[in-house]
Formats: C-alpha cells, sequence, structure tokens
C-alpha cells in the first residue's frame, strides 16, 4: 500500500484538485480542496511528492506557487512542520511526543466537524468555505 491508497482526496471528484483560472468558483475550489488536504493522513508525503515532480494542482495542501515558493526555501521541512495543523498533530504521534497545545486544537476541530458532519466532503461547507450544504 502506497501513500496515495490512504489519501483523503479518493472520496472526492478529482475535478476538485485541479480547477482552471483566477475565477471566484476557481478559488471557492482551491480553498475547499484545501481543507480536505488538512484532515489528511498523508499530507506531508503528497506534498513531497508534489515538491519533487513538478505537478500542476492542489497537492498536500498547496498550489503550484506556494510550491515553487517553498522550493526556494532552504529548509522545505520548516513548512511541513509548522503545528496548528491536523498533519503536525498526527507527526507529534509518530515522533513519541505529546502534541503541542495548537496541533491539539486543529485536530480537535477537524474531529468535531466529522462527527457532524460525517459524510465525506461536508467538513469544507461546515467551515464555511466552498459550496454551501
Amino acid at each position: 500500500m502506497t501513500w496515495r491508497d490512504q489519501a483523503s482526496c479518493l472520496d472526492h471528484p478529482t475535478e476538485l484538485w485541479f480547477p482552471v483560472g483566477l475565477t471566484s468558483a476557481a478559488l471557492a475550489q482551491v480553498r475547499e480542496a484545501k481543507a480536505v488536504c488538512l484532515s489528511c493522513p498523508v499530507m506531508e508525503d503528497c506534498l513531497t511528492w508534489a515538491l519533487d515532480n513538478d505537478v500542476w494542482g492542489v497537492w498536500g495542501g498547496t498550489v503550484e506557487d506556494e510550491r515553487r515558493a517553498l522550493k526556494r526555501r532552504p529548509d522545505r521541512r520548516l513548512h511541513q512542520s509548522d503545528h496548528g495543523t491536523p498533519a503536525r498533530y498526527r507527526a507529534h504521534h509518530r515522533a513519541g511526543e505529546v502534541p503541542c497545545d495548537a496541533c491539539s486544537q486543529a485536530q480537535t476541530l477537524v474531529v468535531a466537524n466529522r462527527k457532524e458532519f460525517p459524510r465525506k466532503g461536508r467538513i469544507a461547507p461546515a467551515l464555511g468555505i466552498g459550496r454551501p450544504l
């Protein structure tokens, strides 16, 4: 099993990850895709793959311009280890650490939204982004 087999994006339409243009609809699509990425268990792996393969669309919670900026950074890991995200919460656990408050709060928000909106694709609208419920 690869990281792709565990990705949250598998439960969403492919078009969500490849917005066309800079219209308000396309930007809303990017926000919705990024919201899915935030709760994805393999977001860091996806971002690393995207940085290494120069791809188009939303990958690892970033778009092309954001990945280009990351590539210019001397230490890419700085972005991936930012606190206050569900991905970093999981990284704390993988490292055998107690998650910091910011990461715990981010994870709590994701879990609460999953309980309130259990169907896939309902987290982004619940957070006020993407299409309304």
